[in-house]
């Protein structure tokens, strides 16, 4: 069948459980032999997704997820059109609707479905322009409550890290996918977090709760290394070499030549280390190194990167 019955759901869950928690080896081989079919044939995919979908435990949302991220990275060209469609719609209004929930009681639950969401988009980039609307989407999320938004920056992080080029199998797909969301789309949230960090530097946004400010702060500051660091001329820089040491922004992206950008992370290294959250501040020195690494062309004149650099100083 396509679905599952309560009791098979619960039967799946338990074996999750032991999956993940199983006190003997016996017990764990036991359970990883019942859920392994799930996960190595795509004709479980709706069984998966059936479980994403109704699953309280947090055993199951991480197996299901995981489970359909694996099936359609292996099989993505036998997943149905329409399948693609709805998995996605799924999953922006599973997480429009769970996440802040999640976050507060199972917060290792969350990034698995992120994933498998940018996964999703990612797979299906070059298929049409129907795939590539991420922007108006996400900006749901920004609009809504603090959790919401940290779960809208999240998506875009995940999402900047997953279309990275990289060496390995369908490597020039992935390359003209990444070079075409380059173009398309990661200047809008590369934009969307310049204008939290200043919105959040200036108080315009103020969380109640700092233990959300500090998780909305280190998520938007952990994209702006991401976008500032994405493989723009799609060279796949293995970890041997030192390509990275420019940074090759193309030169449409005119919101950097703003003077003030230095000093919001400056002003934000400072907040953060009054509040102590290393993390950020440390992000805060990873974003001003790629700034100070601009390469030089970008600059219409050469004392436009002379007053960037001094400010720095």
């Amino acid at each position: 069948g396509r679905a599952m019955d309560a009791g098979q759901l619960s039967q799946l869950e338990g074996f999750c459980h032991t999956l993940y928690n199983a006190t003997s080896e016996v017990e764990r081989a036991q359970a990883h032999q019942m859920l392994l079919p799930l996960v190595q044939n795509p004709a479980c995919l709706p069984q998966l997704q059936f479980v994403l979908a109704h699953t309280s435990s947090p055993h199951a949302l991480i197996f299901s997820a995981t489970g359909l991220m694996k099936l359609i990275t292996s099989h993505w060209l036998s997943v149905a059109d329409q399948q693609k469609e709805d998995m996605r719609s799924f999953l922006f209004d599973y997480l429009a609707k769970n996440g802040p929930d999640l976050y507060r009681s199972a917060p290792m639950g969350v990034s698995p479905v992120i994933r498998l969401l940018c996964r999703v988009i990612k797979l299906a980039w070059l298929e049409g322009p129907q795939h590539q609307n991420v922007v108006e989407r996400v900006e749901q999320f920004l609009q809504s409550s603090p959790l919401h938004w940290v779960l809208g920056l999240e998506i875009y992080t995940e999402l900047t890290t997953d279309m990275q080029p990289s060496i390995g199998p369908s490597m020039s797909r992935f390359r003209r996918t990444a070079l075409s969301f380059r173009d398309t789309t990661l200047p809008s949230i590369f934009t969307v977090s310049l204008k939290t960090l200043e919105q959040i530097t200036s108080g315009q946004i103020n969380i109640a709760d700092k233990g959300e400010e500090r998780r909305l702060l280190k998520q938007v500051l952990q994209l702006s290394c991401n976008c500032l660091s994405f493989d723009f001329m799609g060279n796949m820089p293995d970890e041997t070499t030192d390509d990275q040491s420019t940074v090759n922004v193309p030169h449409t992206w005119g919101m950097l030549r703003d003077e003030g950008i230095p000093k919001l992370f400056f002003d934000l290294f400072s907040r953060t280390c009054n509040y102590q959250w290393p993390e950020s501040a440390q992000l805060c020195l990873q974003c001003l190194v790629l700034l100070a690494a601009l390469r030089r062309s970008f600059f219409q004149k050469e004392e436009d990167r002379t007053k960037l650099l001094a400010s720095m100083m």
